[in-house]
């Protein structure tokens, strides 16, 4: 019963890729992810992407059925960026990460793998071909093809890895591909936080990752009240989504890293009360929206900004608990302190840009 499930489902996965086959057929090089693009027959990238057209990889990359079956529903390219993040990446793990992408047919991370040689034997014609299918990330394929036509001229694969992302010009790309980095930099802070607490005592670890999680929590609730703000914002650069919840994250990493190396904060409790009724005069005043309007963005901007602040409040807690445990010496006021001035010079930045 189990082999006839498998086989069924390579059936339907082949099926899928059939049906994808013919339609690009019908469109290639595939520009319809790419609004705007044309596909211009005398140009270099186009001539090179039509000769290899009817391109097919070696039977010997076809992922086998049970593999396919065993990874279920899965993302080609969160799966690619993670094996590639891998210290040691086995020829097994990019087994796993072709079958995903064969079976989700995912041009960008098919690119990629024959582009950087990574668990197939290293193609550049091949991956052209991908490159011309189109890619699903609101990347301009004629670039990808054009990059694949250089490639070709080399006998071995670019170091360091080609990177579909580095094409990345429209919004939309830019939101996919910062995802994409954001999700890496998580990753390793992680693999750090662990490596560094690896030895703690259990009430440590578990503060730490207490603190872990308000600290992302906080991030996330500023980041998507700076993002709404960036996209409000007429003329805005796309490269600035998710800017400041990567910058936030990247802070967090750096104060444990100072703490850890003994720089703590220094404060007395007269400074974080001063600290403390600046920060209540200046969120009363941010909640009253520009001219006094209320209704519709005004309400939403309030919204945004009360739940930056029940995230930022969870994670100063977070700290000051942290901190009791793993540096008793720093009195709790003194994080809190700390927390304070740069929560009030945020809001300060956002009535100076309004």
């Amino acid at each position: 019963m189990g082999q006839q499930r498998i086989g069924n489902l390579l059936a339907a996965c082949m099926l899928a890729l059939a049906a994808a086959g013919a339609a690009r057929a019908q469109d290639y090089p595939n520009l319809e992810d790419y609004p705007g693009a044309r596909a211009d027959r005398s140009a270099e990238w186009y001539r090179a992407c039509m000769k290899v057209k009817d391109l097919q990889p070696p039977r010997t990359d076809a992922p086998s059925a049970q593999l396919v079956a065993a990874l279920g529903e899965c993302d080609a390219v969160d799966l690619y960026y993670d094996t590639q993040d891998k210290p040691a990446a086995t020829p097994a793990d990019w087994d796993k990460v072709r079958a995903c992408a064969v079976a989700n047919d995912d041009h960008a991370v098919l690119t990629m793998l024959y582009a950087n040689g990574q668990g197939v034997k290293f193609n550049p014609a091949l991956a052209l071909h991908y490159a011309c299918g189109g890619n699903g990330m609101a990347i301009d394929p004629r670039d990808v093809a054009e990059d694949m036509v250089d490639l070709q001229s080399s006998a071995h694969p670019p170091v360091p890895p080609y990177d579909i992302c580095d094409n990345a010009t429209t919004a939309r790309a830019r939101v996919l591909c910062g995802q994409i980095d954001e999700e890496e930099a998580d990753n390793a802070d992680a693999q750090k936080l662990e490596t560094l607490s690896r030895n703690w005592p259990a009430s440590q670890k578990q503060a730490l990752a207490a603190l872990r999680a308000a600290a992302a929590a906080y991030a996330d609730a500023w980041g998507d009240e700076s993002d709404q703000a960036a996209l409000a914002a007429q003329g805005e650069n796309p490269d600035t989504i998710g800017e400041e919840r990567m910058r936030q994250k990247a802070l967090f990493m750096q104060d444990i890293a100072n703490a850890e190396r003994g720089i703590l904060p220094h404060y007395t409790r007269a400074q974080y009360d001063a600290l403390d009724k600046d920060l209540g005069a200046a969120y009363m005043e941010s909640q009253i929206p520009e001219g006094g309007g209320q209704g519709g963005q005004a309400d939403a901007v309030v919204n945004a900004m009360d739940t930056t602040q029940h995230a930022w409040l969870a994670y100063r807690d977070a700290w000051v608990a942290f901190g009791k445990l793993r540096y008793p010496q720093v009195p709790g006021y003194a994080w809190k302190a700390m927390l304070t001035g740069r929560r009030l010079e945020q809001l300060e930045e956002d009535d100076s840009d309004e």
